[in-house]
């Protein structure tokens, strides 16, 4: 007997319905909008000198860690996911686990994790007056200025990788990125039981259990 949440994620020939590369950069959006505003508020609340603002940096970064891996494995996805009824699953379409979390989230953690070293080490080599001399938007570029001479090389590699994720997502039928082959994962688009009904009244079929 198939679960509620698998068959909810079948077309009518039984077969996992995947979410379509659109449908994965909508959910994107809304995640990195989330995350946007989590930004801003560690930004608002916190006192702005270099050492507090490298402490807010490390925290978002273990708040992206919960966010990519708690979330997805606890509730199938991330908000922007759910929100647009996408579910991660393994390929068999069955919930995936922490093993399968962790891993789909590996090379990003690890590029997040040099990253924000890099990051830490420039906040380390400004002053408090030269630092707070910029505006917010501007420190961004003045703490590269000043980070290790290997991050920018590092930042390209991520940006590759993250070029990449898209182009295998657009050359596979299973629309499965690098991550999702690197996991045994697969995201499924999930349509409720009354929709499944709707349609189904409506075409005269019925879904496969």
């Amino acid at each position: 007997m198939q679960s509620e949440a698998m068959q909810a994620g079948l077309n009518f020939n039984g077969e996992l319905r995947y979410a379509s590369v659109f449908r994965r950069v909508g959910a994107g959006l809304i995640d990195g909008a989330i995350i946007l505003l989590f930004v801003f508020g560690i930004e608002w609340l916190s006192p702005h000198t270099r050492l507090l603002d490298g402490i807010g940096l490390v925290i978002l970064y273990f708040a992206g860690l919960v966010y990519s891996i708690y979330l997805v494995k606890r509730f199938g996805g991330t908000p922007g996911k759910r929100l647009l009824n996408m579910r991660i699953c393994r390929t068999d379409g069955s919930a995936i686990g922490y093993r399968e979390a962790i891993l789909r989230e590996s090379v990003q953690t690890v590029f997040g994790a040099v990253l924000t070293i890099g990051m830490l080490m420039a906040y380390l080599s400004v002053s408090d007056p030269d630092y707070l001399s910029y505006e917010i938007m501007e420190r961004a570029e003045f703490l590269r200025e000043h980070a290790p001479a290997w991050y920018g090389f590092v930042d390209n590699c991520y940006n590759v990788w993250l070029v990449s994720e898209y182009i295998v997502m657009l050359t596979n039928k299973r629309r499965r990125s690098l991550h999702d082959l690197i996991a045994g994962t697969v995201v499924i688009h999930e349509v409720r039981q009354d929709q499944q009904t709707g349609d189904t009244t409506m075409s005269g079929t019925t879904p496969l259990a």
